[in-house]
Formats: structure tokens, sequence, C-alpha cells
């Protein structure tokens, strides 16, 4: 089964006033919603870039294991 995904598509009219929209985008974002992004980035470059990086796979482990 796929995943439909929306995606939201800007268009700016300078790289300032893009940068400033992601910075702005960023700034919004909760401590847990950045962490899992950073996952979710870490998880496509080491799957497409880095397929043996397996300290970099027990980061994220630790990073997502709950506190208790």
């Amino acid at each position: 089964m796929s995943q439909v995904r929306e995606i939201e598509v800007r268009v700016f009219s300078d790289y300032g006033e893009a940068e400033d929209a992601d910075f702005a985008e960023r700034a919004a974002m909760t401590k847990e919603e950045r962490l899992r992004l950073g996952a979710q980035l870490h998880a496509f470059w080491a799957r497409n870039y880095f397929p043996n990086a397996r300290r970099l796979d027990r980061t994220v482990q630790i990073a997502r294991r709950p506190r208790g």
C-alpha cells in the first residue's frame, strides 16, 4: 500500500525570501518535529550514499529511545 503525501509548492521572488521562509518554518517546529525530520534526512543519506554506515544508524536509534 503506498502513502499519498500532499506537497505544498511555493514560488519566491528571490533566494533571500525563500531562505527566510525556510527559517520561519523550522522555527515554528517543535523539538520532536525537528528530531523526526533530522532522522528522516539521516535515513535518506545512509540508505542512498552510505549503505554500510551502521554507527550512524545506532545514533538514530539512541535518539529515538523513549525516556523511562
